[in-house]
């Protein structure tokens, strides 16, 4: 009877708290199922809410971005355009560095070429004067100008005299510089190389002869006055 009691106790007890469990976890799952059922339509009209509110703010930002984008285009083309003119000064200023080299170097060129020119010039000179016709010429030159100056003629006389010794003397440099060539050519007697040397002293015998007569032309009448004062 004892043990039959037990088991009746023990059978009630188990029954009780199953009862127990089910009792406590169904209110938990029906609180869970109705807080679904109001979480759905609340998400729903958030989606909904949120939904036209990110169309308008990605309708606002698209022309915020556009016009941004242009800004940036307009701003990539400007500096794009001044590196491109800062480009073309740099090779204007180049070319007018190299044309301004150049334009030195050929100065400078002329310049050597025009003081090398004057150099063999006095070469020439000198080269002439060891000619005794030049010393002769050199000699009539010297006596010119000091009766000039005993004798006082002119500016103008002096001006004739002055020309009639640079035509002489030069003269005299052209037929020193055909006898050098017609030597240099041959060293042989011929026929035209002596007609060329004989042309060349005509040429200054001609021209001194003028002079002479130019000379006494202008002397002679005040060498008369001084002879008669005495």
């Amino acid at each position: 009877m004892v043990e039959t009691d037990r088991d009746q106790d023990v059978n009630r007890g188990t029954e009780a708290a199953k009862n127990g469990v089910i009792d406590g976890t169904q209110p938990a799952e029906d609180a869970a199922v109705e807080n679904k059922k109001t979480a759905g339509p609340a998400a729903a009209d958030g989606r909904k809410t949120a939904g036209p509110a990110a169309g308008q703010g990605g309708k606002a930002a698209g022309p915020a971005g556009g016009q941004s984008r242009k800004k940036g285009r307009r701003k990539s083309s400007g500096a794009a355009e001044t590196a491109g003119q800062a480009g073309r000064k740099g090779r204007r200023t180049e070319k007018h560095r190299k044309a301004a080299g150049k334009s030195s170097r050929k100065h400078k060129t002329t310049a050597q070429t025009i003081t090398k020119s004057f150099g063999h010039a006095f070469d020439g000179i000198f080269a002439g004067l060891e000619e005794r016709n030049m010393k002769i010429h050199c000699t009539m030159a010297v006596l010119v100008v000091f009766f000039g100056l005993i004798l006082h003629i002119s500016v103008t006389e002096w001006c004739i005299c002055l020309v009639l010794f640079g035509l002489i003397m030069g003269l005299e440099l052209v037929n020193t510089a055909l006898e050098a060539v017609v030597d240099l050519v041959t060293k042989e007697y011929q026929p035209l190389a002596k007609r060329a040397k004989d042309t060349a002293a005509g040429a200054v015998l001609i021209a001194a002869i003028m002079a002479a007569a130019a000379g006494l032309i202008i002397f002679i009448p005040r060498l008369l006055y001084v002879l008669r004062s005495f």
